[in-house]
């Protein structure tokens, strides 16, 4: 095999030039931009750590955590918020307490982390309160 050059290929110049290989790397900035990130890491751990009061409240906080992405970083502490709504639910199952929003919100985000919940009580209850309420009754 001999050793043949290759013709290069006639591509326009990049518009982006350089900018993206250029990037200044200023210590300082990264360190200022380490520290910003670990203070909202502990305001963010915080809150999950004493977000009390309403499981409506506590959900809806996983699930912003969760659709920014950014989930892996306290995966921890919403792993022990969820089985201890699980363990409590399991006792109590008091679907009735909540309305159709809070109840798909935790069957979906307890499926996402591997509970088995069934979710027929709940949705069969939600679904029937309109109608209930606005049906005349004819005996």
């Amino acid at each position: 095999m001999g050793s043949q050059s290759r013709p290069l290929a006639d591509r326009s110049p990049d518009m982006w030039r350089d900018k993206f290989t250029s990037i200044p790397r200023d210590i300082e900035l990264w360190e200022a931009y380490s520290k910003e990130r670990d203070v909202l890491k502990n305001e963010v751990r915080s809150m999950l750590v004493s977000a009390g009061g309403e499981w409506t409240d506590k959900l809806v906080l996983i699930n912003t955590i969760e659709r920014l992405g950014v989930g892996y970083h306290f995966a921890e502490y919403i792993e022990d918020m969820l089985a201890e709504m699980h363990r409590v639910h399991a006792k109590l199952e008091s679907y009735e307490k909540y309305d159709l929003f809070t109840t798909a919100l935790y069957f979906r985000i307890l499926r996402q982390y591997g509970y088995n919940e069934t979710i027929c009580h709940s949705t069969k209850h939600k679904l029937l309160v309109p109608y209930n309420n606005t049906a005349p009754y004819i005996e």
